[in-house]
């Protein structure tokens, strides 16, 4: 079994994403609870998930230790739980929200681009 609790994977080419991975970073205080993997990187082979790029670059995906993928907001929910703060994202599981919060995301996932470029600049930019 890995020492991590799941195994993210998120389009570095995207500065809404990279902000997002460095939050989930600082919150894992080096204690390698999720692992990340770029989409963007050459040598990623999706094809050892199964998956295609073309799926990863549609909305975040995640792997768990027992192999199973998680898509989406619930990737969100399983990366916020095992550091410990599934208590933020825990209202997008009620009922009528949870399909409404998968909706946005899949929105939000296939613009990210043009909406960080829009509006994310000052959000996006690493905090020193």
């Amino acid at each position: 079994m890995p020492e991590w609790k799941i195994k993210v994977f998120y389009d570095a080419g995207c500065p809404a994403c990279n902000a997002e991975m460095r939050m989930l970073r600082r919150w894992d205080k080096q204690r390698g609870r999720i692992s990340f993997e770029d989409i963007t990187d050459p040598d990623w082979d999706p094809t050892q998930y199964n998956i295609t790029l073309d799926q990863a670059m549609g909305a975040m995906h995640a792997i768990l230790p027992d192999g199973s993928i998680v898509i989406g907001v619930e990737a969100f929910r399983h990366a916020y739980t095992a550091l410990g703060r599934g208590w933020l994202i825990a209202w997008t599981t009620l009922p009528v929200i949870r399909q409404l919060a998968d909706f946005a995301y899949l929105v939000f996932a296939r613009h990210r681009h043009r909406i960080a470029r829009a509006g994310c600049a000052e959000w996006c930019k690493p905090r020193v």
